[in-house]
């Protein structure tokens, strides 16, 4: 099931690139691209691989490093010349038990699932620097995803669904703060700070990511969520909608 998942996003990537910009939203990006090189306005399939500090003082170099894994599906729509929509969705599974006191516990072997869905703006600070601001609902689940502790409940109609998202211990939100430059014609950096509260979680993190871009559309991305307890790199291919 989980290989079926990767290779459908696989396809999504490829028919995306496949694509090309016309009309409204080809004259949006020409739009964009008059006041930054930046864009905001992709889809991205990622490699993850998680690393829980707690663990890393009596281990070797390469078990310190790699504690479970996984992929992701994430993308970013420009709808506004300032603002944007975007979303996450990852599966990983965790290699080794784990739990403190401000995260969820991370058991072996048991696939965690994480959406993240929220909005975003952009401010310029030159032609090539941008200062972006997020806020995005999360939701973390264990083995089966839903939406709510119980699922969607369909019986409850909308009272049921506002019960479900109340009660569900394992969805919060997250806010980050960033400054985006483009380095060169090919090199795009990234560099911020996240704060996540979902159920136990209550913490702190920087991000950064360095992106190498091969040509208008294809790119290749690295990057970091890096916190006191968890931390998590990427290595994806982007698709730019340009």
């Amino acid at each position: 099931m989980r290989t079926t998942a990767l290779w459908t996003a696989v396809g999504a990537l490829g028919l995306v690139g496949m694509m090309p910009g016309t009309g409204a939203a080809a004259d949006r990006d020409n739009d964009r691209r008059a006041d930054s090189d930046l864009d905001y306005t992709y889809l991205q399939l990622n490699a993850i691989n998680r690393d829980i500090d707690a663990l890393d003082s009596d281990r070797g170099l390469v078990k310190k490093f790699h504690d479970g894994g996984g992929w992701s599906l994430n993308g970013s729509f420009s709808f506004l010349p300032k603002f944007f929509v975007f979303g996450e969705y990852s599966d990983t599974d965790s290699d080794i038990d784990y739990a403190s006191s401000n995260t969820l516990p991370l058991p072996a072997n048991t696939a965690i699932k994480r959406l993240d869905a929220g909005v975003g703006t952009h401010r310029d600070i030159s032609r090539k620097t941008d200062f972006i601001a997020r806020a995005a609902y999360v939701d973390i689940d264990y083995g089966n995803f839903d939406i709510g502790e119980s699922g969607i409940s369909f019986n409850g109609g909308l009272s049921g669904l506002r019960s479900d998202l109340t009660n569900d211990t394992t969805d919060g939100y997250l806010a980050d703060a960033a400054v985006r430059s483009q380095l060169t014609r090919k090199l795009d950096a990234l560099l911020g700070l996240r704060y996540t509260n979902v159920g136990s979680i209550d913490s702190t993190s920087w991000l950064g990511s360095l992106m190498y871009e091969f040509n208008r559309n294809w790119a290749l991305d690295l990057g970091a969520d890096i916190g006191s307890d968890v931390s998590t790199y990427r290595l994806g291919v982007r698709f730019q909608s340009r």
